[in-house]
């Protein structure tokens, strides 16, 4: 597996970098409450541009049915994302269509665009081999490289996670990277005892899988599963002061370059 330390050994000035996040972070009322996902990605992205990339970050969130809804705008992320890396992150309201173009072509060297939902394109996630490489097709016009780093979609046969990857030279970011090799000690190099908990939303279904793993811990367990809907405590939480609605970028740095919001995607900030 090459990793991004091996592509920014090569160079990537000036080149076109599509990063494939995760950026599928939970919303209330059309608020952010954990903006985890957002900083797992940010080691690869910064990597990107003090290399000097042409950065274009892509995700999913939630599910669409195939076309643009408003719920499941990556706007807000994408406004986190700048205040992260306290510059300013263009914004594209389309995935493959004029605005992701345009977004891209107005890039320097060392800045970011984050393009619109990948899932409100149908062929994202068609199962029909056809539709979902004519997708990844238009994706990699974008591009010139493919950088993976969305581990949480990695195992989707998904056209940003499967089929671009064999479009364009690729590799692995820090965070997948990481997440393999903590894989690779837990299979091949096991130091016993150690115990796998599974947990979450979905560990009703992740049961088969702590069945097939089993054999290689010391003991492995599901908590979260003993739990119905009805008996889990209900999290009250109060919206963090960034996740209100406001323009890319809205770091202190760029407080005076022009505001970018959903209506104005195209307007460049110069500080």
């Amino acid at each position: 597996m090459k990793t991004i330390d091996e592509l920014l050994a090569e160079g990537v000035d000036g080149k076109r970098v599509f990063v494939r996040a995760d950026l599928n972070v939970p919303l209330a009322d059309g608020l952010i409450t954990d903006d985890g996902r957002i900083r797992a990605v940010l080691p690869t992205i910064k990597a990107l541009v003090e290399a000097g990339a042409k950065v274009i970050v892509a995700s999913h969130l939630g599910r669409p049915k195939g076309a643009p809804d408003p719920a499941f705008s990556l706007l807000q992320p994408a406004e986190r994302l700048a205040e992260l890396l306290g510059a300013p992150v263009a914004f594209a309201q389309d995935t493959v269509g004029p605005a992701a173009h345009d977004a891209v072509r107005g890039l320097e060297p060392g800045q970011v665009a984050v393009i619109e939902n990948l899932r409100f394109n149908a062929g994202e996630t068609s199962k029909d081999d056809t539709e979902r490489g004519e997708f990844a097709d238009q994706l990699a016009a974008l591009a010139d490289i493919y950088v993976g780093d969305g581990f949480g979609a990695v195992h989707r046969k998904h056209a940003s996670v499967y089929d671009l990857p064999a479009r364009l030279p690729h590799c692995a970011g820090y965070l997948i990277a990481t997440e393999v090799g903590v894989l690779k000690k837990l299979t091949e190099d096991v130091k016993r005892p150690y115990v796998v908990a599974l947990g979450g939303s979905r560990s009703p279904t992740s049961s088969p899988s702590s069945t097939s793993c089993s054999a290689r811990p010391t003991a492995s367990s599901s908590a979260a599963a003993w739990l119905s809907p009805s008996s889990r405590p209900r999290a009250t939480r109060s919206a963090p002061p960034w996740s209100r609605t406001t323009s890319c970028p809205p770091s202190p740095s760029t407080s005076s370059a022009p505001r970018r919001t959903a209506s104005s995607w195209s307007s460049r900030s110069t500080s």
